[in-house]
């Protein structure tokens, strides 16, 4: 799905378009919650606090299908010490 993002292919999932996405738990957890979405298992090693009746891909006999991500946070050169610890407090 090279020229659709993300958020295009959830908005397919909800509408019945599409069977299946791959997405964080972080933007799919409200729809999992509100039973908008079914979660089949998370992509890591051990289950997550977010959404523990959801089982790993281990316990979902899928032992390869593992994952991780990550995001980054950037600053302009020069931004003020306070601010970076105050950011980084805050997604801490």
């Amino acid at each position: 799905m090279p020229d659709r993002d993300l958020s295009h292919a959830v908005n397919d999932v909800l509408a019945g378009h599409i069977d299946g996405v791959f997405d964080q738990v972080v933007t799919a957890v409200t729809h999992i919650r509100s039973d908008r979405e079914k979660a089949i298992a998370i992509t890591a090693v051990s289950r997550t606090p977010q959404l523990p009746d959801v089982p790993s891909s281990i316990e979902a006999c899928l032992p390869d299908l593992q994952t991780n991500a990550w995001t980054a946070l950037f600053f302009l050169k020069g931004t003020s010490q306070t601010i970076i610890v105050r950011t980084n407090a805050a997604v801490d």
